[in-house]
């Protein structure tokens, strides 16, 4: 009967195809932060948050968002795929790649729905403002 020490265990620092438990944590926070910012907005702002989902502006600029969200999670998953099968191991280069994917997802993939949820409902007012009034420095008729 064989014993379990007789196999080799892998590597923990070998070329892997998958993602870290640290990387799915950067992956994860910014995530877990834009959630309680959406719902703090929509206690202290209900109307001002509703024309994200009301207005079709705000449906539009929620779909964009996702779709940002979605393709910055898949690029940042492909990198750390990538960056754990070649660079694998504690090196700086491996280090490096790794803080400009978590740069890079957090610049690229959640700044911009932060921003859309807190800037976008603005953006839609202005707009419906600048549609609807006339412009001031325009005479008007008694």
């Amino acid at each position: 009967m064989p014993d379990l020490d007789d196999k080799v265990a892998p590597s923990a620092h070998g070329p892997r195809w998958f993602v870290t438990q640290s990387q799915a944590v950067v992956l994860g926070l910014p995530l877990l932060f834009l959630s309680p910012l959406v719902g703090v907005l929509a206690l202290l702002k209900p109307d001002y948050v509703s024309l994200l989902v009301r207005d079709p502006l705000g449906v539009r600029m929620c779909v964009g968002t996702a779709a940002v969200l979605l393709a910055g999670a898949v690029l940042y998953v492909a990198g750390c795929l990538l960056v754990n099968r070649y660079a694998a191991g504690p090196s700086k280069v491996a280090w490096f790649l790794q803080a400009g994917l978590a740069a890079a997802w957090v610049v690229v993939g959640c700044l911009p729905a932060a921003f859309v949820v807190m800037v976008g409902p603005a953006a839609i007012q202005i707009q419906r403002g600048l549609m609807t009034d006339p412009p001031a420095n325009e005479a008007r008729n008694p």
